[in-house]
């Protein structure tokens, strides 16, 4: 064969091995033999493989899981206190590339043996354990203990921690009563407690999720309790759970702002709570509420200004994808499909006795589902519209219209603390999101041909780049951040 009829043949061979690679996406249903996890689980992704983090059967102590990218095992680590049970609040990825566990133990504080306490539990990125700290709250008087419990924790802007917890007064419980209230303390890096707040009013008051705004203030969403007259019997009245949102600024002020649903025109004797809260790209927020049979979605501003509410959207966990649409998951059978004002697109069922606990968005633009299955553990991979079974490509960001072209050009990729992006059409915006589709760079170089970017503000890592050019081509290509 002569080099010429041997140039076309290895021209054809590259072509078939790079089309076949780009339009196949990896996807999976896998169930493990060992449950391990019996509840509370969260999945999260890199671009090396999933970790499935989440409490130990029975509540026993804290598990990670790793798996490569088609769904292999490859390790397991168990953490937690010595002699001690765990419930888990939550858990989260940190900026050092690890994850944090926030919870309550029984046992796991040597100043309070017999009781419940709230704790935080730090691993690396490989599952083993850096450092663990118990909290209880002691009376003034020392006449006892609080009953304890971490819900949610995020991180600070100086590499500290901030938790929530629900506190039970012990005299409150002897008499056949509960009053809670939230608490919320302030962490150093080492979880070494650097100063408290209590929030409540004399009824029941919940945390479920804390999160950090731009302007490091934090936004705290659970549920408050009321009485109100909820029978036909004006002389019959009942103690009401009432799901609310609202913010402080960290130091212990009084709260900046609150939002109740029963102001919203919503059923007032319906009870629920806001169960998750998260942050879209143009600076408001969305918050789910679980409340029957409302099931609302709050889309708010950071002034606390509710900008529109929808019922009946499905699902706690959102899963947000830049082009606009949300995935959701009911803590049950189905997976759900929502375009930007949330009217629905699809539901998607797994099989029976699959019981979906959370997912992720993976690099390539799919899903990555934890699940109980029949009381064993399943991973579920998805292409970017919920198959598993005849998959179609999608790229990182979901969007459609990918382009890849060499009239665009991205260096140095891997990049420290710039990049530089040149084309030979005029650059109209430049956008860097991170794996969960939150928007951490936007600019429209207008009239440039090449433009360079400042990255030494983001941590090591996995980021989506898209780009859109004057003539609305747009590209969208994963870079990585030493």
């Amino acid at each position: 064969m002569n080099n010429y009829l041997k140039f076309h043949v290895l021209c054809l061979l590259w072509i078939g091995i790079y089309v076949n690679s780009k339009a196949q996406m990896t996807t999976f249903h896998k169930t493990y033999q060992s449950a391990d996890i019996y509840s509370s689980q969260k999945v999260f992704v890199d671009d090396e493989g999933y970790y499935v983090l989440g409490r130990f059967n029975w509540g026993q102590d804290y598990l990670f899981r790793s798996f490569a990218l088609n769904g292999d095992e490859i390790s397991t680590k168990v953490v937690g206190f010595p002699n001690a049970q765990e419930s888990l609040g939550d858990v989260i990825p940190t900026q050092d590339g690890g994850y944090i566990f926030v919870g309550s133990t029984f046992g796991g504080d040597d100043t309070n043996p017999d009781g419940e306490s709230s704790c935080v539990l730090k691993i690396d990125g490989a599952g083993n354990m850096l450092w663990r700290k118990a909290y209880t709250l002691w009376l003034p008087d020392d006449t006892g203990y609080v009953f304890e419990r971490a819900k949610s924790i995020v991180e600070t802007d100086n590499g500290g921690y901030m938790i929530v917890s629900h506190h039970i007064h012990p005299q409150y419980l002897a008499g056949g009563l509960i009053n809670m209230d939230i608490y919320v303390r302030r962490l150093d890096a080492q979880g070494n407690e650097l100063a408290h707040y209590i929030y409540g009013d004399s009824l029941m008051d919940y945390p479920a999720k804390i999160i950090r705004t731009p302007q490091n203030e934090y936004i705290i969403g659970g549920y408050t309790q009321i009485i109100r007259d909820c029978n036909a019997n004006p002389n019959d009245t009942n103690a009401v759970d009432i799901p609310f949102i609202f913010k402080i600024d960290g130091n212990g002020n009084p709260p900046i702002w609150e939002i109740r649903i029963d102001t919203l025109g919503l059923s007032g004797c319906s009870q629920g709570w806001i169960e998750n809260i998260v942050e879209l790209p143009d600076g408001t927020f969305l918050a789910k509420s679980n409340m029957d049979p409302d099931r609302v979605l709050i889309h708010f501003d950071t002034n606390g200004q509710v900008i529109s509410q929808k019922k009946q959207v499905q699902g706690l966990i959102l899963v947000p994808y830049p082009n606009g649409d949300w995935f959701t998951l009911h803590y049950s059978l189905a997976l759900f499909r929502y375009d930007s004002n949330f009217d629905s697109i699809w539901i998607k069922h797994y099989g029976a006795g699959t019981r979906l606990k959370h997912a992720a968005r993976c690099p390539d633009g799919g899903l990555i589902i934890v699940a109980n299955q029949n009381d064993t553990l399943a991973l579920i991979k998805t292409d970017c519209d919920g198959n598993v079974a005849n998959p179609i490509f999608c790229n990182g960001l979901g969007i459609t219209n990918y382009m890849e072209t060499d009239n665009i050009k991205i260096y140095p990729n891997p990049a420290q603390d710039y990049l530089t992006i040149s084309a030979d059409k005029l650059l109209q915006k430049v956008a860097i999101y991170n794996t969960n589709g939150k928007l951490l760079l936007s600019d429209e170089p207008k009239g440039k041909y090449e433009s360079r970017y400042d990255l030494s503000s983001l941590a090591q890592g996995l980021y989506f780049l898209k780009i859109t050019l004057i003539d609305g081509q747009e590209m969208t290509e994963k870079i990585i951040i030493e």
